[in-house]
This record gives structure tokens, sequence and C-alpha cells, in this order.
């Protein structure tokens, strides 16, 4: 059976999960601010708003694109995609 202690920890672990999504999410933002700029910045901030935990690009990455001159690239579905 499943008690009203389970569900209210459920809940806790699923806003503690939230929470580690949108600290990442703010991370990677304020990295491509910082490397980018502000507009490239708020570009990102509207994909990353959408984009799951797995999906996120990982600042190495994020490293590769500026080393390589291109802008920032955002996973799509665990690739990589060009902006276009």
């Amino acid at each position: 059976m499943y008690t009203f202690g389970q569900y209210v920890a459920d809940k806790e672990k699923e806003g503690e999960a939230r929470g580690v999504v949108q600290g990442r999410k703010q991370f990677l933002l304020e990295f491509i601010r910082q490397v980018w700029s502000d507009a490239e910045a708020e570009r990102c901030a509207r994909e990353l708003d959408t984009a799951e935990f797995h999906d996120l690009p990982d600042i190495a990455g994020l490293m590769a694109d500026q080393a390589a001159g291109r802008p920032p690239r955002l996973r799509t579905c665990g690739r990589t995609k060009p902006r276009t």
C-alpha cells in the first residue's frame, strides 16, 4: 500500500530534482553569458528552459564550441545539433 508518507517523500525528491536541473541551467546560462554575450545567453535561455536534464550541454562541449569560434550548441535527444 502506498502511504501518505511515501507520497510526501516522493514529492520532496521531485522538488530536489527540479532544483538541481534549474541550478544546472542557471550555471550554463551564466557560462554562456561570460563566454559569448548576454544576447546569446538570452537565445539559449529559451532553449534550455524546455530542455530535459539529459539534454543539457556539458561544459566540455561548450568550451569546444568557443574554441572553434562557433556559437554554443545545445543538445537535443542526446546529440549536439548545430544552430541553423
